[in-house]
């Protein structure tokens, strides 16, 4: 494997104060000095190697002239603009600065500012070529197969023919297909209680059938009755004197 070589791509500092430049005279960045300035403080405490003394007291006094009078607790005039320097370093990078080689950014906490630079691209051809110069060159060798130990299959047995040409009878395989298993029975006991509800279906509707005769027949009789006694009185009424 090639032995790849450790680029550092941090930006060095004249770098960082030619982009700068070049960001302050962004639209953005000219229609806002106290965030121009702000950003000029900020980046130059991290060049100098002061970026752990960016406290909101410190920044207030050196860049909007607030001194002893100063309470971070009811002046929020830093981290208003603080907020506004990161935003508008964001909107910048996502659109007419995203192809910019050095980039400078405001932390998402504190008030650090961060530089960031493109990677160089990658030799690829040089790594290709030590790839090849450290890689091992071998030569085919003649390595002895393993003998298998796997015995030898039987040969299948010869078929036997008769003179005529046809099978001797002994060779001819017969094949018996098995019959057809018969499906088991159900037990006694099963068939009984299939037959139960047959039986007692026979036994209600004979006695369904009774009960409508005999009701049938009642009404039968009731009606008869109630009509004989007027029969007898239109007969007697009818007689001659």
């Amino acid at each position: 494997m090639a032995n790849k070589t450790n680029r550092d791509t941090r930006p060095s500092a004249r770098e960082v104060r030619a982009t700068l430049a070049a960001l302050l005279e962004t639209p953005p960045l000219a229609r806002s000095p106290k965030v121009s300035s702000l950003l000029t403080y900020l980046v130059s405490a991290k060049l100098e190697g002061t970026a752990e003394d960016l406290t909101e007291t410190a920044i207030a006094g050196a860049v909007f002239d607030q001194h002893e009078s100063f309470n971070p607790r009811s002046n929020p005039i830093v981290r208003v603009n603080a907020s506004r320097l990161r935003n508008l370093l964001k909107a910048y990078y996502a659109g007419a600065g995203a192809g910019d080689a050095i980039q400078i950014r405001l932390a998402d906490i504190g008030y650090e500012p961060v530089f960031s630079g493109a990677a160089p691209a990658a030799d690829t051809n040089a790594d290709a070529d030590a790839e090849q110069s450290v890689a091992p060159q071998t030569t085919p060798t003649d390595t002895a197969l393993p003998q298998s130990t796997t015995p030898p299959a039987d040969p299948a047995p010869a078929t036997a023919t008769a003179p005529n040409g046809e099978p001797a009878p002994s060779a001819i395989t017969e094949t018996h297909e098995a019959p057809p298993e018969a499906a088991p029975e159900a037990p006694s006991g099963l068939r009984q209680r299939l037959r139960a509800p047959a039986s007692t279906a026979l036994v209600l509707g004979t006695a369904l059938a009774a009960v409508l005769t005999s009701i049938v027949y009642i009404h039968v009789a009731l009606q008869f009755a109630q009509e004989r006694p007027a029969l007898t009185v239109t007969t007697a009424t009818a007689a001659p004197d």
